[in-house]
C-alpha cells in the first residue's frame, strides 16, 4: 500500500514538473528537454551562464556534456531525493528516498549498483530529503547529515538533521551489506517559524550547516531562505535555531552540495542548477552573495532533485526520481 501510494503521488508530481519543465524550456535558456523514454548517452553542452537579471559572475566554470555513468539498479530505491560522494571510499555515493520510506541510506557505486543498505536506529523518519558529508572527530571516520526537513505543509514545530559515522562499504557489487548504526538526532527550529526544505550543506572549511528552503513549484526564481546551524552550538539535549543569513533566487530548491575543498557551493531546482564560485577566505555567506552561474543539467521534467560535487571537484553528479534513474555525470572544463 505505500509503495502504491507513493508511486500515484510521484507520477501526478512527475507530470506536473514534465509540463513546467517544457514550458521553462520554451523560455528560458539553455534548458535541456528530453521526450519521456529517450535516454541519450551526452547531451549539449551545459555551459554556465550568470543567473538572468544578474552581472556575470566570476570564475564561472564550463561543464562537458551529460555523460550517462549508468542506471540505479534496486527496486527499493525509487523515490531518490539526496545523495553525496564519499571522500574515503573512492566511486561510493550516499543516496536515500523520500518520504514514504525507512529511515535508511543506500551505498552505490557509479553504475548504480547497490553496495550496502544503512538503517538509522531507533528513528522513525517523516521527510528525508537530503544528505551531506562532514568530518568526523580526528582520526574518526567522516559523518553523514541526513535532513529529515521536509514540510509539504508548513506544519512541523521541528524537523530533525540525523548525523551518523559514515561505515565502510563492499568494494564492489554483490549481494548488499545490511548494516544499523546508532545516530545523533538533533532537533531544529526556524527563527521564523516552519518551512519546507529539500536541501543540506555542510560547509567543509567551518562545519557549519545550511538548509535551503524550498518555494512553490510554479515559482521558478523565487528567492528562498538560507539558514544556518553553527556547528559547536549543536546540541542533542535541546532545540536548535536555524538564523536566516541569505536569500538566493532559486524557487523549488531540491538538493545541494558544497565542494570537498569549500570552493563553491551548488544547489539544483527541477530546471537546473545555480552554482557559486567561493574564493579564499570568504563565508558560505558571501559566496552565495555574488551572481551565481546557471548550469543546465540532462534530467527536466524528471523530477530531479539530488546532486553532489565529485570528490576531487572536477564534476558533479545528479539522479532524478523515479525506477532505475540515470545517474548524469558532468566533468568541469576549467
Amino acid at each position: 500500500m505505500k509503495l502504491r501510494a507513493r508511486a500515484t503521488v510521484r507520477a501526478l508530481v512527475g507530470s506536473s514538473v514534465l509540463a513546467l519543465g517544457v514550458a521553462w524550456a520554451c523560455s528560458g535558456p539553455r534548458a535541456v528537454l528530453r521526450a519521456a523514454g529517450s535516454e541519450p548517452q551526452a547531451e549539449r553542452n551545459a555551459h554556465a551562464a550568470p543567473a538572468e537579471g544578474t552581472e556575470s559572475a566570476v570564475g564561472c566554470p564550463l561543464s562537458e556534456p551529460g555523460h550517462v555513468e549508468g542506471r540505479v539498479a534496486s527496486n527499493g530505491i525509487d523515490e531518490l531525493s539526496g545523495l553525496v560522494a564519499s571522500r574515503r571510499q573512492p566511486g561510493v555515493f550516499w543516496v536515500h528516498n523520500d518520504s514514504g520510506d525507512d529511515a535508511r541510506l543506500f551505498a552505490i557505486d557509479g553504475h548504480g549498483d547497490t553496495l550496502a543498505e544503512l538503517a538509522l536506529a531507533d528513528v522513525d523518519a517523516n521527510d528525508i530529503e537530503d544528505i551531506a558529508l562532514g568530518q568526523g572527530e580526528p582520526g574518526r571516520a567522516d559523518v553523514l547529515y541526513v535532513a529529515d526537513t521536509g514540510d509539504n505543509f508548513k506544519r512541523r514545530r521541528s524537523v530533525q538533521i540525523y548525523r551518523v559515522e559514515e561505515p565502510a562499504t563492499p568494494r564492489r557489487a554483490g549481494a548488499p551489506l545490511e548494516l544499523e548504526q546508532k545516530v545523533q538526532v538533533f532537533e531544529v527550529v526556524y527563527e521564523d517559524g516552519p518551512h519546507d526544505a529539500e536541501t543540506l550543506l555542510v560547509d567543509p572549511t567551518q562545519g557549519d550547516l545550511y538548509i535551503v528552503t524550498k518555494a512553490h513549484l510554479l515559482l521558478r526564481e523565487e528567492p528562498v531562505g538560507v539558514y544556518r546551524l553553527a556547528s559547536n552550538e549543536l546540541s542533542t539535549k535541546r532545540s536548535n535555531v536555524a538564523r536566516k543569513v541569505a536569500e538566493i533566487p532559486l524557487g523549488p530548491a531540491t538538493g545541494g552540495d558544497i565542494a570537498v575543498d569549500g570552493s563553491a557551493v551548488l544547489v539544483r531546482n527541477y530546471w537546473g542548477a545555480l552554482y557559486w564560485p567561493r574564493a579564499a577566505g570568504e563565508t558560505i555567506v558571501q559566496a552565495l552573495a555574488k551572481a551565481p552561474c546557471r548550469l543546465s543539467v540532462s534530467d527536466v521534467g524528471r523530477q530531479g532533485e539530488a546532486i553532489g560535487f565529485t570528490p576531487d571537484g572536477a564534476a558533479f553528479v545528479t539522479i532524478a526520481e523515479g525506477d532505475h534513474p540515470v545517474i548524469y555525470r558532468y566533468a568541469f572544463t576549467k
